[in-house]
């Protein structure tokens, strides 16, 4: 019983430390993915800014040529204002989040560090994730046996089962077979020789427990436990078979939301653009144009937040399913 036992209970806590590890991996990554928004995010801020504080020189110029009336730089001042304030508190934001990541990142000392905006990916590194299967196709009782939680149940369940069989053991008669041989061997001692040759001792002993009521008290222990990990498997079994159903429904969401803000990030950039045209033809105001370009940041800035989304409901998935290639975790390790 103590062999067996150690070897399940070695085996627990292998899967305590798997499930551990799959945690720690999933929140790295959701914290990851909320940093990369959130340096894009500034970016299209400061790039706003930019293009305000550099109209500005334009318009300075114009006003002095009188092309202009002076109430163009106040107006765009009141933008750099507005956009000066976006960037401040998206600096903020990406902040926030990096050292939210840098307590997952850590250094050969074993310090958090802080990323830096030159450790962000580039655009076309940021996009595009692999098919996940619809989820009438999963295979829920094969991903069900690969949950750590649900190994763990089923491990203490094992050991249960051998506390049971233990305690039943005590309950049943005792019996003790005891075999000797006895065989001179050199000088006879002074007093003689008082058996000859070859002894042969065969001894029965059967004995039936008289103190019955701690066993018993073990066998209702150890009967009670067995069956609340297995009313504890079957509800967690249940609950992570509609916490996937859910992530997936997260996932197909986050993926169609995805396509729309790309679709209004085309759209908007696509009306700021033509906007600027008409403004240098001189059809258009100066005031529809900075609408169009905070426009296309806004659209822009939603499409970073349902990327976000995305990344965050693939790294929950891989998790829910113990995808240990995807989340980068070594099986062996």
């Amino acid at each position: 019983f103590g062999q067996i036992d150690a070897e399940l209970a070695l085996r627990q806590a292998d899967l305590e430390v798997l499930l551990t590890r799959v945690g720690v991996q999933q929140r790295a990554l959701s914290a990851y993915w909320r940093w990369v928004a959130a340096g894009q995010q500034l970016a299209v801020y400061e790039n706003l800014l930019a293009i305000a504080l550099k109209r500005e020189e334009g318009l300075e110029r114009e006003v002095k040529s009188g092309r202009r009336a002076a109430i163009f730089i106040t107006e765009n001042r009141q933008n750099i204002t507005r956009r000066q304030t976006l960037a401040t508190a998206s600096r903020r934001d990406f902040r926030i989040a990096a050292n939210q990541l840098a307590f997952f990142l850590r250094g050969n000392d074993g310090n958090p560090v802080e990323p830096t905006r030159q450790r962000l990916p580039a655009e076309p590194q940021i996009d595009g994730l692999p098919p996940v299967p619809p989820s009438t196709s999963l295979d829920v009782p094969a991903l069900l046996e690969r949950r750590p939680e649900l190994q763990i149940l089923r491990t203490g369940a094992e050991r249960a089962k051998q506390k049971l069989a233990l305690s039943q053991n005590e309950l049943a008669p005792k019996l003790d077979l005891n075999f000797e041989v006895a065989e001179g061997f050199g000088a006879i001692g002074e007093g003689g020789a008082s058996r000859d040759g070859t002894d042969v001792v065969l001894g029965v002993t059967f004995s039936v427990p008289l103190e019955r009521r701690q066993a018993r008290g073990k066998i209702s222990q150890a009967r009670a436990e067995l069956e609340s990990l297995r009313q504890e498997q079957r509800r967690l079994a249940d609950q992570v078979e509609i916490e996937l159903r859910n992530i997936l429904l997260e996932l197909d969401i986050a993926l169609e939301l995805k396509a729309l803000a790309d679709q209004d990030v085309e759209l908007s950039e696509a009306m700021r653009q033509a906007e600027i045209r008409r403004f240098e033809q001189g059809a258009s105001d100066f005031f529809l144009v900075n609408i169009r370009e905070e426009t296309a940041a806004d659209a822009r800035v939603r499409y970073y937040e349902a990327l976000q989304r995305t990344r965050v409901a693939r790294a929950n998935y891989d998790a829910a399913t113990v995808n240990l290639a995807r989340l980068r975790i070594d099986s062996e390790g």
